[in-house]
C-alpha cells in the first residue's frame, strides 16, 4: 500500500482518481514524474523503504 500510494502521488498527482496536487505547485514549474508510473519503479520504492528501515533500526544491519 506504501509503495502504490508514492507511485500514485508523484506518478499522475492523483490519490484514488482525486487530484491531491494543487494547480499552484505545477504553476511553479512541476511534473508529474511518469516514471514512477512504470512497474520497474516498485522495486525502487521498495528497495528505498527497506534501505530507510535499515538505516533506522541498526539491528537488522549485517555485519561482516
Amino acid at each position: 500500500m506504501i509503495v502504490a500510494f508514492f507511485r500514485e502521488l508523484l506518478g499522475s498527482g492523483t490519490l484514488l482518481g482525486f487530484q491531491v496536487i494543487p494547480q499552484a505547485v505545477y504553476d511553479f514549474g512541476y511534473v508529474n514524474n511518469g516514471l514512477m508510473i512504470m512497474p520497474p519503479m516498485a522495486l525502487i520504492c521498495v528497495a528505498v523503504i527497506i534501505w530507510v528501515h535499515r538505516s533506522r533500526n541498526k539491528d537488522l544491519q549485517e555485519e561482516n
